[in-house]
């Protein structure tokens, strides 16, 4: 099965959808069934969150934060401060070197995305953790990679 992408959307019941602007950043995610609506990677990701309801209502207010300052148009380290998003790690792919960001707002809850290369403002938010220690386990950094190398063939139709 391919991989689609769609905008991500969050909340309810009023759902925060991006607006579309020349200067904004465009936020995607995968899925690869059918309907975005019944998974999404970022949907698999927060069942890691179990029955946690603060755990996952930070994950819905990060989200939504997160669209926020993406529809301000500013690269994401100007819209936080370097504690909340910096750069998780890399790898190289093909001669280019991939940077993974992470944002984290407090608590457990972090986002892990990359600016779409060679996508003009565009990001894919790859995953949605529930960390509770400081360093990224190695497993979490080859989920996330593995889930960029699913997603790149399929690159040149995000936001199409």
């Amino acid at each position: 099965m391919s991989i689609k992408f769609c905008r991500v959307v969050v909340g309810r019941p009023t759902p925060y959808k991006q607006i579309d602007t020349e200067k904004n950043w465009k936020v995607f995610q995968a899925y690869d069934s059918e309907d975005p609506d019944k998974i999404t990677w970022i949907r698999e990701d927060k069942k890691a969150f179990g029955s946690d309801r603060d755990s996952a209502e930070m994950l819905r207010k990060t989200i939504v934060e997160f669209l926020i300052k993406c529809d301000l148009g500013n690269h994401l380290s100007e819209s936080y401060d370097s504690s909340q998003c910096h750069q998780a790690f890399d790898f190289d792919r093909e001669g280019k070197n991939i940077k993974v960001w992470r944002i984290w707002k407090g608590g457990d809850v972090r986002l892990y995305f990359v600016y779409v290369p060679d996508t003009p403002r565009c990001i894919l938010l790859l995953k949605a953790l529930a960390k509770r220690q400081r360093k990224l386990k190695r497993s979490d950094e080859i989920e996330i990679e593995s889930r960029f190398d699913e997603a790149k063939p399929y690159f040149k139709n995000i936001g199409k």
